[in-house]
């Protein structure tokens, strides 16, 4: 914007000096002829002309000076103001690439942050996922609290010095009755190879494989302090 005023003001100085070079030639037209003058537009009337060699008349002189200083200045500014238009187009040019650049990382900044909201989304969808799986586990678990532990673990002794197929008959008469979490955990309690002969003297085999199934979901807490 500033560029192109001072175009303007340029071209309007050139006018103006124009104007004033084309007054200063008026104002230094010729005056009165004098006799000398008269005499010699006299003779070139006649046929004859102003003798070879003579000098040009200082009015004429001065008028085509004037003419050619202001037709030189006027080039000049001419030359100027194109120079200007020159630079201001180029600015332009700078400033309209400088934008496209502006949009292009606006849109490469609006891309990133879709992608980082949907890669948000899909976290907090997995991490919810996540505690609902593991608190699902936690329901399946069987943990063996510390007031029980005392009870549950005589009784594996006991079990463990039981003769197998005798243990067995209890823990099928246990798990008929609805215990069979507290016989998961006497066999988790008692010695592996008590607690393999007495699954191998069970004759239901799908209660065995419950049984076995469930004894690995077994969670014994570890006592604080």
């Amino acid at each position: 914007m500033n560029s192109k005023f001072a175009v303007l003001v340029l071209m309007g100085l050139g006018a103006a000096t124009f104007g004033a070079s084309y007054g200063l030639s008026l104002w230094l037209g010729p005056g009165p002829a004098p006799a000398s003058a008269s005499a010699d537009a006299s003779a070139i009337a006649a046929g004859g002309g102003p003798a070879a060699g003579e000098p040009a008349a200082p009015e004429a002189t001065g008028r085509e000076a004037v003419a050619r200083l202001s037709e030189k200045h006027l080039i000049t500014l001419i030359r100027q103001v194109r120079v200007r238009l020159d630079e201001c187009k180029q600015k332009e040019k700078a400033l309209a690439d400088q934008a496209q650049r502006l949009q292009v990382a606006r849109d490469d900044l609006r891309q990133e942050a879709e992608g980082l909201e949907t890669l948000w989304s899909r976290l907090t969808a997995a991490t919810s996922h996540l505690k609902e799986t593991q608190a699902a586990l936690e329901q399946t678990r069987l943990a063996i609290r510390d007031d029980e532990k005392a009870n549950l673990k005589h009784t594996a002794e006991i079990y463990d010095a039981m003769d197998a197929e005798a243990a067995a008959g209890i823990v099928e008469s246990m798990c008929t009755n609805g215990q069979e979490a507290d016989v998961v955990k006497i066999l988790h309690l008692m010695q592996e190879r008590n607690a393999a002969k007495l699954l191998a003297a069970v004759k239901n085999q799908e209660l065995v494989a419950n049984l076995c199934q469930k004894m690995k979901r077994v969670h014994e807490p570890k006592s604080e302090g």
